[in-house]
């Protein structure tokens, strides 16, 4: 009976502690970056560079997010993040397009920016530069 009870409490912990991570994951402050990716896909391949460097630069002011549709998995997973952070409409609307980038209003409030294929960094640091600077003007229209 004891074994029961620790192991109802160790999987009452577990689950908590994971509901919470997860609920908890959008930080209503920062614009989101959002990467639709396949890695069967070559531009996706060139794009993670690129990526990687804008995480690098803009740390603690923007929101990365990669949602992968490789695989059944992949996508479900991917599925599951994009809902985390209200992006369900964004993402079906664009999970057959790649490689898509989607620069969203901190909140999720609306999609600021929308890229297609896109591999240069400096056109993503502009649009980066441009809503940090002004996201309360640009984020309420």
């Amino acid at each position: 009976m004891k074994k029961y009870i620790t192991f109802l409490l160790s999987l009452l912990i577990l689950i908590g502690n994971s509901f919470i991570g997860k609920a908890f994951a959008f930080d209503d402050e920062n614009p989101l970056f959002v990467t639709i990716t396949a890695q069967s896909c070559y531009s996706c391949q060139k794009l993670k560079p690129v990526v990687k460097n804008l995480e690098e630069n803009y740390q603690g002011r923007i929101t990365f997010i990669t949602l992968d549709v490789s695989s059944k998995n992949s996508i479900q997973e991917s599925k599951e993040t994009a809902s985390q952070y209200g992006l369900d409409e964004f993402f079906d609307k664009n999970k057959n397009t790649l490689p898509k980038v989607g620069i969203i209003c901190p909140g999720g409030k609306k999609v600021e920016n929308e890229f297609l294929g896109e591999i240069n960094q400096e056109v993503y640091e502009k649009a980066l530069d441009g809503l940090l600077a002004d996201s309360a003007q640009l984020c309420s229209l």
